[in-house]
């Protein structure tokens, strides 16, 4: 409050008395100060009270809403004694049961989440590996890179790195410190036994406010709201607070019997880690759902990778991210299909199949009409048919339009362009067929008369798009490529190439990396000297990175930047975006001039290869003399890796041919440039 910061800070005082504009000043502020601002709602926040709170707090229907609201802050509402929980929603729980549902339909098994053993090892390997999109709190670059780091193993690792990725351990040395000791690199000791139970799980560090509470209550036998106290006076870190806590801890431990110096030695070390505490309780809520997320991708990745897109099928660049994801996964994620897929994303066999919900212009209502008209009468046999059976009320000709771009009528029997050209005619004619079946119409036998043949039906002949036009309608409807990428001719190229992806680029903060892809978007400005700089919407098979081109790079790579064609981008990545990066050079993929500038060609060797290939390889490599380098990577079972350089002799000029020719022998990746 203002009082108190006059009455910390001396020379406040002064100014308050001695200039009467700052003393003006302070008494309107003071007048201010507490006043409600505007009426704002915590999001979870939920009031209980031992009567009903009419009696208690005066309350406020949201006009916004319809939830009823204290007019007390919540600050107010504590002081007055009021029980405040805060009762979070979270999206992942959803994605969990959508998931589990799908595992009973699928493969009969009736999974229950809440006994799933916490020892399952293909589940820690996930972890380890960090191979963790879409699993609840650990997905993030930073996360990823300190779960490989630590090699969880027991699901107490879990909870310590909910509690410690934050920035405060992190920023103090404590997670490094807890790996290292984690591993056996760095001893783990203990300045009295009486502390092992209780920070044995966490490896000696004090990761957890309950574990500052139990030396309090071990050692110098405080209470437990006595400990809590010292808890929060910790996190406060007030000075005379402390030393005033520090004297009962001390005492207290020397009436249980333990040495002074060792119990001051330990309140300083408490008193350290205690700023940064996480309440254990949260962390092992938060750990226990995301190993059961990582357990889900683990075993059932088509189930759960269908509901975690399902999820978030509003947002084009998550979407985007997780089919990338399943490629990884060696899981196809088939096209939208008006006859097989539903709203949400589904699985089929071994595939995903693509949710009609996630097509853009198509609504909700208009999904829910179709499928249900399909699930009573069967499957759509044409596009005549379709339109015939929908109903317009809810599926108007903006949605049918998405519908064709998107490719989800392709099963209908005829192509995107036809239908697209024919939509009004065929529209028109089924509109009429709906019609004259309401009114009833008698024929001349005394039945109903039938719908007239779609056979009769006059339709113009409309060319087929080609291959680009497909694709960029395709892209229109769903945000992005899923029949074909423009990058899927030239994949092989990429990861031969390329450093980083928009997956992994945040994962190299300030470091220099190899992207490739095509510019889906471009805005140009000029900068304060008159001089034009872009920035670029760069789109890889995974998503997208964001590219800044300042106006030197810009000038030389201005008809590369205007281009459909595939890139390869050098640059940096800056270090406070995520995965933002600043263009140090552009050049076209497949142009001669990107792959001459190639210094190296890596091969990875397995260390059961057979002499013959090794032999082919080097005839391989003296085919195509040139100057780049040829370094060998072994890898060997143990997991070591040595890396050596090839003779003089065995430069080459990596062409497309020869990279070809070395994927063949020694399996698609293994075969890299720089």
């Amino acid at each position: 409050t203002l009082n108190d910061a006059i009455q910390e800070e001396p020379r406040l005082q002064e100014l308050q008395t001695q200039d009467p504009k700052v003393g003006q000043l302070i008494e309107s502020a003071r007048r201010l100060e507490g006043l409600t601002r505007h009426a704002s709602v915590h999001a979870a926040g939920v009031v209980i009270a031992p009567e009903p709170l009419r009696n208690v707090v005066p309350l406020y229907r949201n006009p916004k809403g319809e939830e009823v609201v204290t007019q007390y802050p919540m600050d107010d509402v504590e002081d007055m004694g009021l029980l405040k929980m805060d009762f979070l929603g979270l999206r992942t729980l959803t994605v969990l049961q959508n998931a589990v549902n799908m595992i009973r339909d699928n493969h009969a098994i009736d999974l229950d989440l809440d006994h799933l053993p916490l020892d399952d090892q293909p589940t820690y390997q996930l972890l380890s590996d960090g191979r963790t999109q879409g699993v609840f709190q650990f997905e993030g670059s930073g996360l990823r890179d300190l779960l490989r780091k630590l090699q969880p193993s027991v699901f107490e690792d879990l909870v310590a790195v909910v509690a410690l990725y934050r920035p405060g351990p992190l920023g103090s040395g404590m997670v490094d410190d807890f790996v290292e000791r984690r591993h056996g690199r760095r001893e783990i000791e203990y300045e009295l036994p009486e502390l092992e139970p209780i920070l044995r799980s966490t490896y000696g560090v004090i990761v957890f406010q309950e574990q500052v509470m139990q030396i309090a209550t071990t050692l110098a036998g405080f209470t437990l709201g006595g400990a809590d106290l010292l808890r929060r006076a910790m996190g406060k870190k007030k000075a005379e607070v402390m030393a005033e806590q520090r004297e009962y801890f001390v005492k207290g431990s020397l009436q249980n019997g333990f040495p002074e110096d060792k119990a001051g030695k330990i309140f300083d070390l408490i008193a350290y880690f205690a700023g940064y505490g996480f309440n254990r309780s949260h962390s092992v809520c938060y750990a226990l759902i995301a190993y059961q997320t990582a357990y889900l991708k683990a075993h059932y990745p088509r189930e759960f990778m269908a509901a975690l897109i399902t999820s978030d099928m509003d947002n084009t660049d998550k979407v985007m991210r997780y089919i990338g994801e399943c490629r990884d996964l060696n899981c196809a994620v088939l096209p939208p299909d008006i006859n097989t897929g539903f709203a949400g994303f589904t699985v089929g066999g071994d595939n995903v199949r693509f949710g009609l919900g996630a097509i853009k212009g198509v609504g909700q209502n208009a999904i829910t009409s179709v499928v249900a008209e399909r699930e009573a009468k069967g499957a759509f046999q044409s596009f005549a048919d379709l339109l015939e059976r929908v109903d317009y009320r809810l599926v108007n000709k903006k949605v049918i339009e998405s519908l064709i771009k998107s490719g989800a009528l392709d099963s209908l029997g005829m192509h995107r362009a036809e239908m697209l050209g024919n939509m009004g005619r065929v529209m028109e004619w089924a509109q009429r067929q709906q019609e004259d079946a309401q009114q009833g119409q008698i024929s001349l036998f005394g039945g109903t008369a039938e719908p007239a043949a779609t056979g009769m039906l006059s339709l113009d002949s409309v060319m087929p798009w080609n291959d680009a036009e497909q694709l960029a309608y395709e892209k229109e409807a769903l945000g992005f490529y899923i029949s074909s990428h423009p990058l899927t001719a030239v994949q092989s190229q990429l990861q031969r190439l390329v450093t980083a992806n928009s997956q992994t680029l945040a994962e190299q903060p300030g470091g220099e990396v190899k992207v490739g892809g095509v510019i889906t978007q471009q805005r140009t400005q000029l900068t304060k000297k008159g001089d034009r700089m872009a920035f670029l919407t760069l789109e890889d098979l995974y998503g997208t990175i964001e590219v800044i081109v300042f106006p030197d790079t810009y000038r030389q790579s201005i008809t590369y930047c205007e281009s459909e064609e595939p890139l390869l981008i050098w640059g940096t990545v800056e270090s406070d975006s995520d995965g933002r990066m600043i263009a140090q050079r552009i050049m076209p993929l497949q142009s001669e001039e990107t792959w001459r500038e190639c210094r190296q060609v890596t091969l990875t060797l397995a260390p059961q290869l057979e002499k013959s290939v090794l032999l082919q390889v080097r005839d391989l490599l003296t085919s195509a003399p040139g100057e780049a380098d040829v370094v060998l990577a072994l890898a060997f079972e143990d997991g070591e890796r040595v890396r050596l350089r090839a003779s003089q002799r065995l430069c080459v000029a990596p062409t497309h041919q020869l990279l070809d020719d070395l994927d063949q022998l020694l399996g698609a990746g293994n075969v890299r440039v720089a």
